[in-house]
């Protein structure tokens, strides 16, 4: 019976650790690690050959830089970070992708985009939108914004 008592302790707590975070948990946990996050957007915007790297498909994982980056790899793993990319903007300035592995129902997106576009209403901190997917975006503050993607959208059909 103490065996029995033990193992249903051990398993409620394991399964209480990773309950889904909710939207004011999530973004405090993001300005715990937007330090390391900005930290690692410098590195991309000054670094074009590791820039080069992350010119790929969103979602598509991440590029093999634990041997040439170590300091980099070493922030995604540390902010949770499964997928990133790096994209072009029409005036040739560049924004970041970034998946997270972050406790949520659904996936929860980061995003990155330059100073010029740091007014952007959907990139200040307060901003938020929810579409009729129930999808929604937060804007963090310096160029961040946040998205709990509930259903992913073909912009294409619309």
């Amino acid at each position: 019976m103490l065996k029995l008592f033990i193992i249903f302790f051990i398993s409620a707590q394991i399964i209480s650790c990773r309950q889904n975070k909710t939207a004011d948990e999530l973004h405090k946990y993001f300005y715990e690690k937007k330090p390391m996050l900005d930290r690692l957007v410098a590195n991309l915007q000054n670094d074009k050959i590791l820039d080069s790297l992350f010119r790929i498909a969103p979602d598509s994982g991440l590029p093999n830089i634990e041997k040439q980056y170590p300091n980099e790899f070493k922030i995604l793993n540390e902010c949770g970070i499964t997928d990133a990319s790096s994209h072009n903007n029409p005036n040739r300035t560049r924004w970041y992708y970034f998946r997270t592995n972050w406790v949520s129902n659904y996936p929860i997106l980061l995003s990155w985009y330059p100073k010029k576009y740091h007014d952007s209403s959907q990139t200040v901190k307060g901003y938020y939108r929810k579409d009729h997917y129930a999808n929604e975006w937060w804007g963090l503050g310096d160029g961040w914004q946040m998205l709990r993607l509930i259903k992913t959208i073909d912009y294409i059909k619309q």
